[in-house]
């Protein structure tokens, strides 16, 4: 289960990875904007994007350690049980 572009097949949990990381890189930019464009904060557009960036990657990486381990676990009770 997954998107195949040729002959490479992406699965479930890669694709719900980048999706994730699309969606949160399009509201770290308007939160930049927004928090930029407020005339009483002296936050530059880069700085403000820079780390709301930085902290939809750690997102993205702690979904994805979280999700790929909760498929293990679930594969291998399958497997234990014969299902």
């Amino acid at each position: 289960m997954g998107l195949q572009i040729g002959r490479y097949e992406i699965g479930f949990l890669p694709l719900s990875m980048m999706v994730l990381f699309i969606v949160l890189t399009a509201g770290a930019l308007y939160a930049a904007y927004d928090v930029s464009s407020k005339p009483g904060n002296s936050v530059s557009f880069s700085g403000a994007w820079i780390t709301y960036e930085v902290m939809a990657l750690l997102i993205t990486l702690v979904y994805g350690i979280i999700s790929h381990m909760i498929f293990v676990i679930v594969s291998k009770n399958k497997s234990q049980t014969g299902i």
